[in-house]
């Protein structure tokens, strides 16, 4: 063979191997579209109850800091039917996987999104003037942070101020939208507001709560899952991740609670 296609052989084979990894654990890219602003898509639950017109106090400063935002990661079908199957497995005791909790690190490489698209994702972000953060182990969160003009342009929503209690806040006043490319692996848009746990403390009308979700202290529509074991588990089995912040917990691993 000659040399220098044995050695342009040996080059292909770490990505070969990777995309069967990738593959296998069903990690698969699924940003395989053109990011464009043309075709959008409302996030539907991605808006704090508070945000009610009679607290409305006009629109918040333009150069507003807001630091921290998180874009929610989706989990593929696929990806949902093994986490199924993996979380039914955990409490039979003939399972290997019985009992066999999994660290952050670990669900996420089984269950979270492909680099490649959280590459798509942050370099979106970067390119309406955001600076992405951190990714949560789990790859279920991307934080990213910019101003008020940034997100109202780039999410096509209102960052308003509100008056609750003699405090002040701000908050967006409807739900954000997003390229429809990037709503494969892009749930939601959680805290594009300031309040806290403490001071989300307000009756909300019934009629504003989402039917089969639970709405989180920060006004996200949570993401947590419950996911039925063994029997005698059933009631203490929780699996995902519920997305809310300011308040926010994280369950990034599959834990007994």
């Amino acid at each position: 063979m000659d040399r220098r296609l044995a050695l342009g052989l040996l080059l292909l084979i770490p990505f070969a191997v990777a995309a069967q990894q990738g593959r296998a654990s069903g990690n698969a890219a699924r940003i395989v579209t053109s990011i464009t602003e043309n075709a959008r898509i409302a996030l539907p639950g991605n808006t704090n109850p508070l945000a009610r017109p009679e607290f409305d106090r006009g629109a918040a400063p333009a150069d507003l800091p807001m630091e921290r935002m998180m874009l929610v990661l989706r989990r593929s079908p696929e990806q949902q039917r093994r986490l199924d199957e993996y979380v039914a497995s955990l409490g039979d005791k003939k399972s290997p996987n019985y009992r066999h909790w999994l660290t952050p690190e670990e669900f996420g490489a089984q269950f979270g999104i492909a680099q490649s698209d959280i590459d798509a994702v942050s370099a979106w972000l970067r390119s309406n003037g955001f600076v992405p953060g951190r990714v949560s182990n789990g790859q279920t969160v991307l934080e990213f942070s910019g101003t008020a003009a940034q997100v109202e342009a780039a999410f096509h929503t209102e960052i308003r101020s509100y008056q609750i209690g003699g405090k002040q806040h701000y908050a967006n006043a409807r739900d954000p939208e997003i390229p429809a490319a990037l709503s494969r692996v892009v749930a939601g848009v959680a805290m594009l507001h300031n309040w806290q746990q403490v001071e989300t403390r307000f009756h909300v009308p019934r009629s504003t709560r989402q039917r089969g979700t639970r709405t989180c202290p920060g006004g996200f529509a949570s993401d947590l899952q419950r996911r039925p074991a063994a029997d005698e588990q059933r009631q203490n089995q929780r699996v995902g991740t519920e997305n809310c912040r300011g308040g926010t917990k994280q369950y990034q691993r599959v834990r007994r609670t």
